[in-house]
């Protein structure tokens, strides 16, 4: 694994499995489709428990803590109003689908599973879902909107 940037953050799963629910802050936005904050992105057995398979990290500075293990794709933002988003809608979007889809799994009997998050899961990675569902299936914004919340 090469060295992560200096102001790169890993959090650490809790030990004790009771600590571990409080950590379970994920919401199925969609079949197959999760959205969360950074801590449940690196809470191991949260991932393996849901089946995630595939994450999309809308942070610069949170690690992609289990690279060997989840298909990872960076969305290098940060939570400020000048950031151009728009501009990873389609790139995540095709990722998304194509991880639903299976084009992108390694073994054809696992159902792939997409975890999206940033920070708090609050603002730029509903974002990116919501952009996916409208990119998709034509979604009109509220009713993506109304599906996040």
């Amino acid at each position: 694994m090469e060295a992560l940037p200096q102001n790169t953050i890993i959090f650490e799963e809790p030990d004790d499995p009771l600590k571990q629910e409080k950590y379970r802050d994920i919401h199925e936005v969609d079949d197959n489709l999760y959205l969360s904050g950074c801590y449940e992105a690196h809470n191991k057995y949260l991932l393996e428990d849901l089946g995630i398979t595939h994450i999309v990290n809308v942070t610069t500075d949170i690690a992609n803590k289990f690279e060997g293990d989840y298909k990872y794709f960076v969305v290098p933002v940060e939570d400020l109003a000048q950031e151009d988003l728009a501009k990873y809608f389609e790139p995540a979007a095709n990722f998304i689908d194509q991880a639903l889809q299976g084009d992108i799994k390694e073994e054809s009997t696992v159902i792939n599973k997409v975890l999206v998050h940033c920070r708090a899961g609050c603002s730029r990675s509903p974002s990116i879902i919501i952009a996916y569902m409208i990119w998709k299936y034509h979604t009109p914004f509220h009713t993506a909107l109304k599906k996040i919340k």
